[in-house]
């Protein structure tokens, strides 16, 4: 492999994350703007219709998705700011001793920094300013998409990075400083699109619903109003949100609401127009309880449907088969449809495949993270794995990679459907083995 691929791969990642970032910023602008979606792409639930302000989608199918696609170039971002820039103009001037030093001497060149630059500490402040902007832009980008499963994988995932970085001695400042900043950015942008935008939020208003989102309504700093509570449309206080809510992997219920607004028609008429000028209210004051409510209803029964029958158990009823499991076995259940999809990877799994599958599953990961002297009778042959080729567990940017792996894990919690999200998941074994090729053809790196 070509010693640039690494370099050359994580720079049009950070340039395409980039892009896709100002086009969800340009999504917010036009939408608060009143610019129709067959413009903005928006999905419809993401509208500031919803809760007063926009949470864009990007070019994904919904917010969620577009924030499980910047997870892996914002924590990598913030993984080189925090671990890969120690020692460099050190090393540059004695390159010689690189060789002899202590492994644990060269942690910033075994981190990323030596991949990052090109010989000389002004390409590694420019790789600096790089990882710093591109940290600050992708983060508060993931922010502004609203998604709980993609930001709460992100805390984790940082929190993940933290401790490695104070095991390891590095700056772990950045790991702090970077997400509490672009929240703070990113919630004093979404309250100023609540006041421009044509609903009757204001500033306060809109910043406390984020919260109260977020917290799934734990926390509760919103202006006292008799009028509206949790989870009702201030336009009929008395309609709640019905409980059978859509089944489909949505991260806001009302993308695929039968009551969505008409004014993203081709053509706008007089009345539409007058409409926009007159303030309007947002569907929703605060959480969404049947946001998550569905999806733990949907847990319940695929472990119910599961539990149901020894071959369920043992074997499963099928990938793809989830739906039509759980109609058939307990068709008066207004959640069992045949297209419903459960919104947990890992319970739709254990449904789908079994035991059986789950284990062979279990086994596949295996193969991949455990050390290969401890599955030496797995092995086809011994030079099936060289021993100058570094393991998982021994690549010195192993602490991105289990944050990138624990945060997918934890989105994978309030979702299923791998098909509908296979690109997202290619991420980390196309940088795993990206890396592993770079180190292998720089063998001083693992010295």
């Amino acid at each position: 492999p070509s010693k640039s691929l690494w370099k050359n791969l994580i720079f049009s990642l950070f340039i395409s994350t980039a892009a896709v970032c100002l086009f969800c910023w340009v999504q917010c602008i036009l939408d608060v703007l009143n610019v129709p979606r067959d413009i903005t792409l928006l999905c419809p639930g993401c509208t500031y219709r919803t809760f007063g302000f926009p949470h864009p989608s990007g070019f994904a199918i919904e917010p969620q998705f577009m924030g499980n696609l910047l997870l892996a170039p914002t924590l990598l971002s913030v993984y080189f700011l925090a671990f890969g820039h120690n020692k460099v103009e050190r090393k540059d001037v004695t390159p010689s001793k690189a060789s002899s030093r202590r492994p644990s001497a060269t942690n910033g060149e075994r981190d990323g920094c030596r991949s990052a630059r090109n010989d000389g500490p002004e390409q590694t402040c420019r790789w600096k300013r790089l990882c710093l902007v591109s940290a600050i832009l992708f983060s508060s980008t993931l922010f502004l998409t609203l998604s709980r499963g993609a930001i709460y994988a992100y805390a984790i995932a940082l929190l993940i990075l933290f401790i490695f970085a104070l095991i390891r001695h590095q700056k772990w400042f950045y790991v702090i400083i970077i997400p509490i900043a672009t929240f703070l950015l990113t919630l004093t942008v979404q309250g100023i699109f609540s006041a421009v935008s044509p609903t009757s939020d204001t500033f306060i208003s809109g910043t406390t619903k984020i919260i109260h989102q977020l917290s799934l309504g734990i926390i509760d700093l919103r202006p006292r109003n008799p009028e509206t509570s949790p989870g009702t449309s201030p336009q009929n206080p008395s309609a709640e949100i019905p409980d059978s809510a859509p089944v489909a992997p949505v991260e806001n219920p009302v993308e695929n609401s039968q009551t969505e607004p008409s004014s993203d028609s081709d053509s706008a008429s007089p009345s539409t127009s007058e409409a926009s000028t007159v303030s309007e209210d947002s569907q929703f004051d605060g959480y969404i309880p049947e946001s998550t409510n569905t999806r733990l209803k949907l847990n319940s029964l695929a472990l119910d449907t599961w539990l149901s029958s020894p071959y369920y158990i043992f074997f499963g009823v099928g990938l793809g088969g989830a739906g039509l499991a759980m109609s058939a076995a307990f068709p008066e259940n207004l959640y069992a449809t045949p297209d419903a999809i459960v919104q947990n990877e890992g319970i739709s799994l254990l449904l789908e495949l079994g035991l059986f599958g789950i284990a062979l599953l279990l086994l596949a990961f295996a193969l991949a993270f455990i050390p290969g002297r401890y599955l030496k009778f797995l092995r086809l042959s011994p030079a099936e794995t060289p021993p100058e080729a570094p393991s998982f567990w021994r690549l010195p940017i192993l602490p991105f990679f289990l944050a990138l792996l624990v945060a997918y894990l934890i989105t994978l919690g309030f979702f299923s459907g791998l098909p509908n999200a296979i690109h997202i998941y290619l991420l980390p074994p196309l940088i795993y083995l990206a890396w592993k090729n770079y180190c292998h053809s720089n063998k001083p790196v693992l010295k």
